[in-house]
């Protein structure tokens, strides 16, 4: 049995960064799991839909959330797309929403989307399905 404390109230996210001995090959990132509020069950901060997704998932922000914790509309966010193995299959920055991320060419199965959005780490879990 394995405890893990985030130090992170109320949630935070655990990762796992796995390291080979090939000299060539960058460190791979597990993304174990996620505890807390920021996890989208339906009442957070952001949505992606479709989901399941074929050909683009669109990210979108809830308004009324993100104004009640008066975060800045047009603030950086950097969003990371992890493949059930923990690889990172998609990276960008951007500032507008919606935010529509092309799927076509990811392999099918689960994901988990990975944001950071002033100083905060908030996960959208997705399936791909084509």
């Amino acid at each position: 049995m394995i405890s893990i404390h985030t130090n992170n109230q109320p949630g935070g996210q655990v990762i796992i960064t796995a390291e080979t001995c090939c000299t060539d090959c960058d460190d791979v990132e597990i993304l174990v799991g996620y505890l807390g509020e920021y996890w989208d069950c339906g009442d957070g901060y952001y949505m992606a839909s479709p989901n399941p997704a074929d050909r683009y998932i669109d990210i979108d922000v809830d308004q009324e959330k993100m104004t009640a914790e008066d975060s800045s509309p047009g603030s950086e966010c950097v969003l990371k797309m992890v493949d059930k193995t923990g690889m990172v299959k998609y990276t960008d920055e951007f500032r507008e929403f919606p935010y529509r991320i092309n799927t076509s060419n990811l392999p099918e199965g689960p994901y988990i989307i990975n944001l950071i959005r002033e100083g905060k780490m908030f996960s959208i879990q997705v399936i791909i399905e084509h």
